[in-house]
């Protein structure tokens, strides 16, 4: 049965209007796709939904020793996922395009193409990932019958991913190693209990009555910040003092087990949602087994189409969109040894062998952020005009400064001429779950208010699938240009460029203690401003 496209989808209200006459024109400009991958609140894009429905419910079905059960896909990306790294984007292309043939498998309809969540235009979580009286048990939503308490997931699921285990390869069991799973018992202990979302009822924060993303989440994926994400025309971000360059991807780290920093696409929708589709009760979304939530595919979709929309745009302006000459040797070989494909079959790759989208065989509509890229100026950062090492602690409500003296051109230039993004490094403290890392600027001297009502606010940062710091620096990447131009309208921005930049952590709770109760202390290490 295909349901009617929803009242709650609020897409004419939205501008979904203009959505709809969409995939004609999308069409010819593919090419040679076979499939094109569509907003998920079009009607093409519900229809979808409801093959999608089919196959995840199937997919739960099976044994769980089958490697297309819902769960054991899932667990792959807990298992070899990469945030916080400039593997994060190339990784997870195969990982959706993947189930994208499996579903069409398991839901019978050679036609599937995965449907992405445009947060931009759509800042809810459709209908269609709801029980409602047409589909009270709908496989789509985490509350569910589908979906285990954690007694009876370990009953069933403890044995058959003990013997998956056993059979790794030697590869693999290296990429475990190197993840923090040197053993069996520490994958199940350490990595399947705390990331499992034990009730079903906490499966997602979000409900039918309630949908909305809410901020910081609501805020990221504002069209600004998604510009912002698409204006660099470096594919990495290099983090440091006098090397730093800001990229559309995250930095180069060690291997992709290893998270070092994020860029603002990675940093800021991408994480904020996950996180917001969870809760201080639990949630699949903020956790590595974020997959197991099926709207996790309809959310690395759209990021997967963000990817796309740059890429195009870089090679419409004479570039190459990849690596460097310099990095491609060490981005390239990094193995990804886990990926099933839509026979069963294990499917290793590479990174190198991952970039392209064209294998594949999709293409998008467009969606937000597509028409704003073709007008945007890309944009290779100047030198580091703004550098500052700080050195100093912060905790919950707690600041630690740094100190900076923007150039001239940099203080008095307007945010239409030039845009100002920092890099903040920092040590995070021992505990991350539930904590924000917010970002304030201010006159040199004087120290900001506190709060996300504050005009120096910049902005924020949280981690993803992170429940604690490992202990070395980590960086983000935050677009500051508002702040500075509310300084400079104000009058406050001083003539000798002299500007604060302040890190606080704010939160909540975490793991049955209030955060005030909790050890937390993080060191402030470096700021750079680079103008665009």
């Amino acid at each position: 049965m295909t349901e009617a496209i929803s009242t709650n989808r609020r897409t004419l209200l939205k501008g979904g209007a203009a959505l709809l006459a969409v995939p004609f024109l999308a069409r010819s400009a593919a090419g040679q796709a076979s499939h094109v991958r569509v907003s998920m609140t079009s009607e093409e894009g519900v229809a979808h939904l409801q093959t999608y429905r089919k196959a995840v419910a199937a997919m739960w079905a099976l044994d769980p020793s089958d490697p297309h059960n819902w769960f054991r896909y899932a667990m792959i990306h807990l298992m070899d996922c990469p945030h916080g790294n400039w593997w994060f984007f190339v990784w997870h292309r195969p990982y959706v395009a993947h189930l994208e043939r499996i579903v069409r498998i398991y839901g019978e309809d050679e036609a599937f193409a995965m449907p992405y969540w445009d947060w931009t235009a759509d800042p809810f979580v459709a209908d269609t990932f709801f029980a409602s009286s047409t589909y009270p048990d709908n496989a789509l939503d985490p509350s569910s019958s589908h979906y285990p308490d954690w007694d009876s997931f370990e009953s069933a699921y403890h044995d058959p991913i003990e013997a998956f285990w056993t059979g790794l390869s030697d590869a693999q069991k290296q990429q475990e190693t190197l993840r923090g799973f040197p053993d069996f018992d520490s994958f199940w202990t350490t990595g399947v209990q705390p990331n499992f979302n034990a009730n079903p009822a906490d499966g997602r924060s979000k409900t039918a009555a309630a949908p909305d993303l809410t901020p910081p989440a609501s805020d990221a994926v504002m069209l600004s910040v998604i510009e912002a994400g698409l204006r660099p025309e470096l594919f990495t971000t290099v983090v440091g003092t006098g090397q730093a360059r800001t990229g559309f991807n995250s930095p180069e780290s060690q291997n992709h087990h290893q998270g070092v920093g994020a860029a603002i696409l990675e940093g800021q929708p991408h994480n904020k949602v996950h996180n917001d589709l969870g809760s201080a009760a639990g949630g699949w979304m903020p956790s590595l087994l974020s997959s197991v939530d099926p709207i996790f595919f309809m959310h690395h979709c759209n990021v997967d189409r963000l990817w796309d929309v740059w890429t195009k745009k870089e090679r419409t302006a004479g570039r190459t969109a990849l690596p460097t000459a310099e990095e491609a040797p060490r981005f390239d070989p990094e193995p990804f040894l886990f990926y099933i494909g839509d026979a069963g079959q294990p499917a290793p790759s590479t990174a190198g062998a991952s970039m392209d989208i064209a294998p594949w065989g999709y293409a998008y509509t467009p969606g937000s952020g597509s028409a704003s890229a073709a007008g945007l100026q890309s944009r290779r950062g100047t030198a580091p005009n703004a550098i500052a090492r700080a050195d100093e602690a912060f905790g919950l409500n707690e600041g630690a400064t740094a100190s900076l003296s923007l150039p001239e051109a940099a203080a008095t230039a307007g945010p239409d001429e030039t845009r100002q993004v920092a890099q903040v490094t920092f040590t995070p403290p021992r505990m991350l779950k539930g904590l924000s890392f917010d970002v304030f600027v201010s006159p040199g001297g004087e120290t900001p208010e506190l709060s996300e009502d504050s005009p120096g606010f910049a902005g924020s940062f949280e981690f993803f699938g992170m429940l604690k710091g490992h202990g070395h620096d980590f960086t983000a990447v935050i677009d500051v240009t508002d702040a500075v131009a509310r300084l400079r309208e104000a009058g406050k921005l001083q003539a000798d460029g002299s500007i604060d930049v302040t890190l606080a952590a704010s939160g909540t709770g975490m793991e049955d203690q209030t955060l005030e109760a909790a050890p937390l202390q993080g060191v402030l290490k470096s700021v750079v401003f680079e103008s665009f």
